[in-house]
């Protein structure tokens, strides 16, 4: 029981640091570093909520060397390395950290009980965090699906052909009209989606639309947000994961952009931002 807690502490405190820091930077980092870098920023906050810090040091330990030899002339004894100055040595202090030394204080000042306690709270709280996004989700896809239906005209199902392939983009995209949009979206993991809404769409801005929606889907945006949704219900009591949720989201559209604006004309690139 102290080990779960530990870890799930432990991936807590680390995606926290990491998302603390990009937000303390991120006045900075906003102005050097294209938007692709602050997306995936993100994403590797969203992997230190997900996997325990034991088990990615446990991992950089098979990675670094045993031992580091200096280079040093012929002749000349080679240079003693403290142990703890060794990358094992950071390694095996971390490890122990986390799987030992903290496990151990939780146990000294924590009884069964209050932890027990504690871990009821957090799985209650994690439970409604997530039946509350599933219901909200099966309610948004039910009202979209009610109000979508195919769209008659042949002209956006071949250009929707013509976009994947462009892209390397495979599998079944279905494309269909809602009415009760205002702004195309992607939608379904398993089942990728595009919806358009009712308003009257040019050629060229169609093209753009499905080439943006498209990009989406090749990048796997959608899968990013499950995983954040994920790391927020593991960490529902933490802010910073919320934080870090809607931060992910906004830097996957922009990085989209940025990847789609990089290869278009003066001209496309005026007429992609009025259609977005």
């Amino acid at each position: 029981m102290s080990n779960l807690f530990s870890n799930l502490l432990a991936m807590s405190i680390a995606g926290s640091v990491v998302v603390g820091l990009m937000l303390l930077l991120r006045p900075v980092t906003a102005k050097i570093f294209p938007a692709k870098w602050q997306y995936g920023i993100g994403k590797m906050a969203i992997a230190f909520y997900l996997l325990p810090v034991s088990l990615i040091v446990g991992k950089v330990s098979f990675v670094l060397p045993k031992t580091i030899t200096p280079r040093h002339p012929s002749g000349t004894p080679p240079m003693a390395i403290p142990e703890t100055l060794q990358p094992n040595g950071f390694v095996d202090a971390v490890d122990t950290l986390m799987e030992k030394h903290l496990p151990a204080a939780m146990e000294k000042h924590l009884s069964l009980e209050v932890m027990g306690a504690v871990l009821l709270i957090w799985f209650v709280g994690a439970m409604v965090f997530a039946g509350w996004h599933f219901y909200c989700y099966r309610r948004f896809s039910k009202r979209l699906l009610e109000n979508s239906i195919p769209i008659p005209e042949d002209m956006p199902a071949t250009l929707l052909s013509s976009r994947k392939a462009a892209l390397g983009v495979h599998g079944d995209v279905k494309l269909m009209l809602n009415h009760k949009i205002t702004s195309p979206m992607l939608v379904g993991l398993r089942r990728p989606m595009i919806l358009l809404p009712a308003s009257s769409i040019s050629e060229t801005d169609l093209k753009l639309v499905l080439t943006h929606e498209l990009m989406h889907l090749k990048r796997k945006d959608l899968w990013v947000k499950v995983l954040a949704l994920i790391a927020g219900t593991l960490h529902w009591f933490n802010p910073f994961v919320h934080v870090l949720r809607k931060d992910v989201s906004i830097w996957g559209e922009l990085s989209c952009d940025e990847a789609l604006a990089s290869e278009m004309s003066h001209e496309e690139r005026k007429n992609y931002g009025e259609a977005f």
